[in-house]
């Protein structure tokens, strides 16, 4: 059994754990046996190395011999030669001389015998020598034989030993996943929490945007946090984690979640969206303002909290109108960089402007609104003139002019509403030399009519979030300067629509009528989509065709989390186009 510090809340029953502690005790002992092993195999190897590194001169030594006496054996071979060359050359004829010449004789017969005799021992030598060869070569053959066994033992100690390791990997890889069962907490990657745990995040936030309620927002984070040392560190070191921060009156802070807070700050130096409930009931702090002569009230909003980031983003939850919600002038949020506005009711006419008095300096703006959205012209241009990027996420609105919405600065510009209201525009021509996107809900189009759009890049259609509409066309804007410029075409939020029993339609047949149109598009973008595979190949087919007068420009696909759309139509769209990015 593990002891209990090691144990965790887990479905397993005690004979289940028992019987897995038992199998991890046989596997460390399976372990341990292959240690052993393994260290009489090495050991081994060390003789078998030790025997070849003695052995090894050994043989250079015997071969070196060898050399030697063949180079010996030969050059006494050449004294014999020249010595009976000699002996025979230095013979005369002594029946020819005269007696004068008789101690010469003597002389010559005494080292006649030394020669011999010379040769004689030389004879010897070489018997000796012709016969030690042998013996000295066969002696190496030994050592060499001998050698190249204790090779092939090193060799197959070697493998015995990669062998054991490889095995005790396998055997280590198996405790761990059974320890794996008794404890998943700990032996599950950091890597996996955090994605758990930013999923989460994004959950809690979006459900409690979906239904407010008298509850603090959830801080998943702050809330993991303080189970245990463990995922504490998890939490600390993912700085996405922290990317939705939830902030409430001071009264409901508590002294840990603050220290907290100014920890992560330290670790995670980056920007964080603060997430503020403006619909929730706050105590209102009243002071006399002497100067004005009259009282002022204002709520602390987490000032101390939110003064450690220098910059940040704001996402608020309010109602559309002012009973109910303290304005923003009043709490402790200075100048966010961007905005995101959630509104969860029917918005008053001039709330909007109100509401974001205070915040002249946002680069980035959107708005969500669940109810009916009613504008009145917030004139952009003058109250935010740093505004680069707005986004309208509108469910129904009474028609309002976008054109007060418009300022020099945007960059980006989304318009996602219900394909059943219009937009109106009350400018004959309005430039916009900066933005280079351009988002649109189809049917309402006509405004962009108006607009002079010279950095366009891209244009993104947004399907209707009303699912029992009419068939769209989109041949008058396919017409336009600004699609017939544009090189990026995204496609988002298209479903499967049904006007009535029978009329079913998805953005295929939308897109089928301007083939004709498409060729200067290089880039199709399909983001959260319903698309037709099969009806896609054919369009980039038709598009692609070499027999037309205009080549298509389209070299890449991305297809974002999409349904109705195959692998093998995605790779067969890749063979024509070059690139299909599929994302899911």
């Amino acid at each position: 059994m593990l002891p209990p510090n090691q144990q965790c809340n887990y479905p397993l029953s005690p004979k289940q754990i028992a019987i897995v502690s038992e199998n991890i005790a046989s596997r460390q002992e399976e372990l341990r046996f292959a240690d052993n092993v393994i260290l009489k195999e090495q050991t081994k190897s060390a003789d078998n190395a030790a025997a070849i590194a003695h052995l090894e001169p050994a043989i250079a030594r015997a071969k070196l011999a060898i050399e030697s006496q063949k180079q010996a054996l030969n050059e006494l071979k050449n004294i014999k030669t020249t010595l009976n060359k000699s002996n025979s050359a230095a013979n005369p004829n002594w029946a020819d001389e005269s007696s004068a010449r008789e101690l010469c004789k003597t002389t010559m017969t005494l080292l006649e015998s030394q020669i011999t005799a010379g040769l004689k021992r030389i004879d010897e030598h070489i018997s000796l020598m012709e016969e030690n060869i042998p013996l000295l070569a066969t002696a190496l053959q030994e050592v060499e034989v001998e050698v190249y066994h204790h090779r092939l033992n090193q060799d197959a100690t070697t493998q015995h030993i990669t062998s054991l390791v490889n095995q005790k990997k396998v055997v280590e890889e198996n405790i761990k996943l059974l320890r794996g069962a008794l404890n998943p907490v700990k032996n599950t990657p950091a890597e996996i929490w955090a994605k758990i745990f930013a999923i989460r995040t994004n959950e809690d936030m979006e459900l409690y945007f979906s239904n407010p309620s008298n509850q603090l927002i959830s801080s998943t984070a702050l809330n993991l946090s303080q189970v245990c040392r463990f995922w504490r560190h998890i939490i600390l070191s993912e700085k996405h984690l922290w990317q939705n921060m939830a902030i409430y009156p001071d009264s409901q802070w508590l002294p840990s979640k603050i220290e907290l807070l100014k920890h992560n700050r330290s670790l995670n130096p980056g920007a964080p969206t603060f997430v503020y409930d403006m619909t929730r009931a706050v105590t209102w702090n009243q002071s006399y303002d002497p100067y004005r002569g009259n009282y002022h009230r204002s709520v602390s909003i987490g000032a101390s909290e939110i003064s450690i980031f220098d910059n940040y983003s704001l996402r608020l939850l309010t109602h559309g109108y002012d009973n109910g919600a303290q304005p923003l002038a009043t709490v402790s949020f200075r100048q966010p960089k961007s905005l995101i506005l959630q509104i969860i009711s029917n918005i008053q006419q001039g709330y909007l402007a109100t509401l974001l008095g205070p915040l002249s300096n946002i680069t980035s703006l959107e708005v969500i609104a669940k109810g009916t959205y009613t504008s009145t012209p917030p004139q952009f241009s003058t109250t935010q003139p740093s505004l680069a990027y707005l986004r309208l996420n509108l469910t129904t609105f009474q028609p309002f002019d976008i054109a007060g919405y418009l300022s020099p600065s945007l960059q980006e510009l989304h318009i996602h509403h219900n394909g059943v209201n219009a937009l109106s525009f009350s400018a004959a021509s309005l430039q916009l030399p900066k933005l280079k996107v351009l988002g649109i809900t189809p049917p309402d189009m006509t405004f962009t009519n108006s607009l002079r759009l010279p950095k366009l890049a891209r244009i993104v259609l947004y399907g209707p979030k009303t699912l029992t509409i009419a068939r769209v066309s989109l041949n008058q804007f396919a017409n336009s300067e600004h699609f017939k410029r544009m090189r990026e075409l995204e496609l988002r939020d298209w479903k499967i629509f049904k006007r009535g029993s029978d009329d079913e339609w998805s953005v295929m047949n939308t897109f089928e009528e301007i083939v004709a149109q498409m060729r200067s598009i290089s880039t199709l973008h399909l983001v959260d989509s319903h698309i037709d595979g099969t009806r896609l190949f054919d369009i980039i087919d038709t598009l692609k065709d070499t027999t037309q007068a205009e080549d298509s420009l389209m070299s890449e696909v991305v297809v974002d989390c999409c349904s109705g759309i195959t692998r093998d139509e995605c790779e067969a769209i890749a063979n024509m186009v070059g690139k299909v990015e599929v994302c899911v």
